[in-house]
Protein backbone atom coordinates (compact mmCIF):
# COMPACT_ATOMS: atom_id res chain seq x y z
CA UNK A 1 0.00 0.00 0.00
CA UNK A 2 1.60 3.35 -1.03
CA UNK A 3 0.15 6.92 -0.54
CA UNK A 4 0.09 9.06 -3.63
CA UNK A 5 1.30 12.55 -4.01
CA UNK A 6 1.84 14.97 -7.22
CA UNK A 7 4.53 16.07 -5.47
CA UNK A 8 6.12 12.51 -5.62
CA UNK A 9 5.21 12.29 -8.80
CA UNK A 10 6.66 15.39 -10.45
CA UNK A 11 9.74 14.64 -8.20
CA UNK A 12 10.06 11.42 -10.02
CA UNK A 13 8.86 11.95 -13.33
CA UNK A 14 12.20 12.33 -14.86
CA UNK A 15 13.78 8.96 -13.92
CA UNK A 16 10.24 7.32 -14.72
CA UNK A 17 10.92 8.53 -18.48
CA UNK A 18 14.17 7.69 -18.64
CA UNK A 19 13.63 4.20 -17.48
CA UNK A 20 10.73 4.07 -20.10
CA UNK A 21 12.52 5.55 -22.95
CA UNK A 22 15.91 4.61 -22.41
CA UNK A 23 17.24 1.21 -23.47
CA UNK A 24 20.60 -0.13 -23.17
CA UNK A 25 21.73 3.36 -23.59
CA UNK A 26 19.81 4.56 -26.48
CA UNK A 27 16.50 6.69 -26.39
CA UNK A 28 13.30 4.98 -27.81
CA UNK A 29 10.98 6.86 -30.32
CA UNK A 30 8.43 9.34 -29.09
CA UNK A 31 6.73 12.32 -30.15
CA UNK A 32 9.48 14.39 -30.16
CA UNK A 33 13.07 14.20 -28.69
CA UNK A 34 12.47 11.72 -25.68
CA UNK A 35 16.02 12.72 -24.69
CA UNK A 36 15.56 16.24 -24.47
CA UNK A 37 12.13 15.33 -22.87
CA UNK A 38 14.00 13.64 -19.97
CA UNK A 39 16.64 16.61 -19.50
CA UNK A 40 14.17 19.34 -19.52
CA UNK A 41 12.44 16.85 -17.11
CA UNK A 42 15.11 16.39 -14.44
CA UNK A 43 15.87 20.39 -14.83
CA UNK A 44 12.07 20.96 -13.27
CA UNK A 45 12.83 22.39 -9.78
CA UNK A 46 11.55 20.90 -6.47
CA UNK A 47 8.34 23.40 -7.08
CA UNK A 48 7.29 22.34 -10.17
CA UNK A 49 3.65 20.90 -10.68
CA UNK A 50 1.92 18.57 -12.80
CA UNK A 51 1.20 21.24 -15.18
CA UNK A 52 5.00 21.82 -15.90
CA UNK A 53 4.93 18.33 -16.63
CA UNK A 54 2.53 18.27 -18.66
CA UNK A 55 3.97 20.88 -20.41
CA UNK A 56 7.43 19.37 -21.41
CA UNK A 57 5.63 16.03 -22.33
CA UNK A 58 2.83 17.73 -23.99
CA UNK A 59 0.10 15.30 -21.59
CA UNK A 60 -0.98 14.95 -18.47
CA UNK A 61 -0.45 11.04 -18.10
CA UNK A 62 2.70 10.85 -16.40
CA UNK A 63 1.17 12.78 -13.25
CA UNK A 64 -1.49 11.06 -10.96
CA UNK A 65 -3.21 8.31 -11.12
CA UNK A 66 -7.22 7.38 -12.10
CA UNK A 67 -9.10 5.94 -9.26
CA UNK A 68 -9.72 2.37 -10.38
CA UNK A 69 -13.62 2.60 -8.55
CA UNK A 70 -14.84 5.75 -9.90
CA UNK A 71 -12.56 7.25 -12.65
CA UNK A 72 -11.59 10.61 -10.71
CA UNK A 73 -8.56 11.86 -11.95
CA UNK A 74 -6.65 12.27 -8.85
CA UNK A 75 -6.43 8.85 -6.82
CA UNK A 76 -4.68 8.89 -3.36
CA UNK A 77 -3.75 5.71 -2.78
CA UNK A 78 -2.05 2.67 -4.71
CA UNK A 79 -2.82 -1.03 -3.23
CA UNK A 80 -1.26 -4.23 -4.74
CA UNK A 81 1.86 -4.65 -6.56
CA UNK A 82 3.79 -2.32 -8.34
CA UNK A 83 2.22 -1.14 -11.46
CA UNK A 84 3.09 -3.35 -14.40
CA UNK A 85 1.01 -5.08 -17.37
CA UNK A 86 -0.19 -7.84 -15.59
CA UNK A 87 0.24 -6.82 -12.42
CA UNK A 88 -2.82 -6.45 -9.62
CA UNK A 89 -2.85 -3.24 -8.78
CA UNK A 90 -6.01 -0.60 -7.51
CA UNK A 91 -5.70 3.27 -7.47
CA UNK A 92 -8.28 4.83 -4.82
CA UNK A 93 -9.34 8.48 -4.83
CA UNK A 94 -10.12 9.80 -1.43
CA UNK A 95 -14.34 9.74 -1.46
CA UNK A 96 -13.81 5.65 -2.63
CA UNK A 97 -11.82 5.32 0.03
CA UNK A 98 -14.18 6.78 2.73
CA UNK A 99 -16.72 4.56 1.21
CA UNK A 100 -14.38 1.16 1.55
CA UNK A 101 -14.25 2.69 5.05
CA UNK A 102 -17.53 2.84 5.71
CA UNK A 103 -18.26 -0.12 3.89
CA UNK A 104 -16.01 -2.90 6.24
CA UNK A 105 -16.76 -0.63 9.47
CA UNK A 106 -20.53 -1.81 9.08
CA UNK A 107 -21.89 -4.29 11.22
CA UNK A 108 -22.52 -8.03 8.83
CA UNK A 109 -26.22 -8.11 9.29
CA UNK A 110 -26.39 -4.54 7.78
CA UNK A 111 -27.43 -4.96 3.90
CA UNK A 112 -25.12 -4.17 0.92
CA UNK A 113 -24.39 -0.61 0.32
CA UNK A 114 -25.49 0.68 -2.61
CA UNK A 115 -22.89 1.19 -5.61
CA UNK A 116 -21.86 4.91 -5.26
CA UNK A 117 -20.52 4.76 -8.43
CA UNK A 118 -23.73 4.37 -10.30
CA UNK A 119 -23.66 6.56 -13.39
CA UNK A 120 -20.46 8.08 -12.48
CA UNK A 121 -19.28 7.39 -16.33
CA UNK A 122 -22.48 8.14 -18.03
Amino acid sequence: MKLLSEAEDVATVAERWKAQYLWKGKWGVYSGDSQKIYERLAALPSSAKAADVAAIIGNNTWIGESCSECGNKRAIIMIGQEPDYESATVWLCRACVDALINLVSRPDDEPTAPNINKGASE
